[in-house]
């Protein structure tokens, strides 16, 4: 599948760099400061067990003090069988990595949709090869990982406490152009389709 590759994994992106006027020195005492989280670590959790925190309090050391949601991120956890009924895309490991964060107790996750392919960063936004944009980049792609995540949560007893909303920046215009090379649809802010499933509900 494009996108993907069956060994790539989620990494920090370049924007995600130490930025230039942070010295060598303060970035260490950063380091030493995370060490001390680390090593109180223990006391935090139980700390956070009796009470002792503010919700707000207890959510923000659930972060620092707990590799959930770092395990939750590594889909290499997953078999390969699984990896792949998602699909080796960014968009597919990015569903299967909000599978793992809804099981690891997250409340709110977002996906996007990668750009990849010939059209680059409009993917969706078919003013040109509509339609052979949306058969060979778009909807096999979509289909697989959006069913697949469907499926999983459903397999898991996860579906109905978990809401699942697709959603589009805009709709789009309901006759296609033809002139355009493939077809063309635009900007149709007057309607807006979205999915919903799980959740409870009909």
């Amino acid at each position: 599948m494009p996108g993907s590759k069956p060994w790539h994994d989620f990494q920090l992106s370049d924007g995600c760099q130490l930025p230039q006027e942070l010295s060598a020195q303060r970035f260490d005492a950063r380091v030493h400061l995370l060490r001390q989280f680390d090593a109180a670590r223990p006391l935090m959790d139980r700390a956070a067990e009796i009470g002792n925190y503010s919700a707000q309090q207890q959510r923000a050391y659930s972060l620092i003090g707990s590799n959930r949601i770092r395990e939750a991120l590594d889909v290499g956890r997953e078999p390969h069988a699984l990896r792949e009924r998602y699909g080796i895309s960014l968009f597919g490991q990015s569903c299967l990595a909000a599978r793992r964060l809804v099981e690891a107790g997250a409340r709110f996750v977002s996906v996007f949709w990668d750009p990849f392919g010939p059209h680059g960063a409009s993917v969706w936004d078919t003013h040109s090869n509509h339609f052979p944009r949306l058969r060979n980049y778009l909807l096999p792609v979509f289909d697989q990982s959006y069913s697949a995540l469907i499926a999983d949560l459903d397999d898991r007893g996860l579906l109905d406490e978990t809401l699942v909303l697709c959603t589009s920046e805009h709709g789009r215009t309901p006759k296609i152009d033809s002139m355009p090379t493939g077809g063309g649809r635009y900007h149709w802010s007057r309607a807006y389709s979205s999915v919903f499933a799980g959740g409870g509900m009909a």
